[in-house]
């Protein structure tokens, strides 16, 4: 009885370890968040760079849209897409950040503003 304890502690301790291994081996996350302030949907939005492509729905007037990314090199993440500015179609191509790692948090926030003009703003993390 006192054995077969034993190796039930032995064998959770085990598999705690390997979790908390698994865990910490895990590259950690990058979050990209786009608000549409404009009064036009905005479509065809793509995110790609670092080993990241993402593809996003047509994002509406007043909507936010969130993603999480796992970073798998280092590189630059990018934006394209299409949308609408006071001066008429428009198509998007930014640098939302010029540097991301594997392994490091961050956070992107796109706005396509009233005009729709589209800005970044990028925070790295740990």
């Amino acid at each position: 009885m006192k054995r077969t304890l034993l190796m039930v502690v032995l064998g959770v301790i085990a598999a705690a370890i390997g979790v908390v291994i698994g865990v910490r081996s895990t590259p950690d996350s990058y979050i990209v968040m786009i608000h549409n302030s404009s009064p036009h949907t905005v479509s065809g939005f793509r995110i790609f760079g670092a080993g990241c492509d993402e593809h996003f729905d047509p994002i509406q007037p007043d909507e936010t849209v969130k993603r999480t990314f796992v970073i798998v090199k280092e590189g630059k993440l990018e934006l394209t897409g299409n949308g609408e500015t006071a001066n008429g179609p428009a198509t998007y191509d930014k640098i939302i950040d010029d540097h991301v790692e594997k392994g490091r948090e961050g956070m992107s926030t796109i706005t396509v503003d009233e005009d729709g003009d589209v800005s970044a703003i990028a925070e790295k993390g740990n």
